[in-house]
């Protein structure tokens, strides 16, 4: 099995709104664990609300900017599932997996999954997609930046 990264390009958010931030695709044949989410904020103002992020299982549909993964092992094989960010239509959320309340005052929130425990796709129908969603609350009056990372394993 291989190992992948994406990191987004910054992206401005500003409450309130819901977003996903990026997301991962199964090519529909094999499925990815997620190893690692992280996400840092630009914000720098501590009495804004907390950020609700979102691992979530999505459908396939939605529009985002297409990512490119990085190998993490130069000998590894080519990732099969896609990676995305900066949704500007968002897809439909069939289930949460996992969520968190972050600060938006800068900062760096990283989760990474005991082995064995790690979130699995799917690889037809409602769970094909695992996304890193925002719902960022109307507190955060002043546009702040979001940077998201995921590593899968294929």
């Amino acid at each position: 099995m291989s190992t992948y990264h994406f990191v987004t390009a910054p992206i401005s958010i500003t409450g309130p709104a819901t977003k996903t931030l990026l997301a991962v695709t199964s090519n529909g044949s094999k499925r990815f664990k997620v190893k690692k989410v992280g996400i840092s904020f630009s914000g720098v103002d501590a009495t804004y609300n907390p950020i609700e992020v979102r691992l979530v299982q999505q459908t396939s549909g939605g529009t985002f900017t297409s990512g490119t993964w990085t190998l993490n092992d130069p000998m590894g094989d080519s990732a099969v599932s896609t990676c995305k960010s900066n949704a500007s239509a968002e897809p439909t959320t069939n289930a949460i997996i996992d969520s968190w309340l972050v600060s938006p005052a800068g900062g760096l929130w990283v989760m990474q999954w005991p082995l064995g425990d790690e979130p699995l796709s799917s690889t037809s129908g409602a769970s094909q997609q695992i996304g890193l969603y925002l719902s960022v609350p109307a507190s955060l009056a002043v546009a702040c930046n979001a940077v998201g990372t995921i590593t899968v394993e294929e």
